[in-house]
């Protein structure tokens, strides 16, 4: 719940993240795992949606309005 706390608010500040610029603010594996978790949970429940331009290439984080 946090983590999704934290990507909401913010997106609301940014409109679109990077995953790696977020991921960056992670601290160690676990957090990074969880975040991951948080991310694939929001799509699923249609919070966020993801762009990714090629394979292996970063994503963007946006909000679903």
């Amino acid at each position: 719940k946090e983590k999704r706390a934290d990507i909401l608010f913010q997106l609301k500040k940014d409109k679109k993240i990077s995953f790696r610029s977020f991921l960056s603010k992670s601290h160690n594996k676990p957090e990074i795992i969880v975040t991951f978790l948080a991310i694939l949970e929001m799509i699923k429940q249609q919070e966020i949606s993801v762009q990714q331009d090629e394979n292996f290439a970063d994503f963007i984080i946006m909000g679903v309005e």
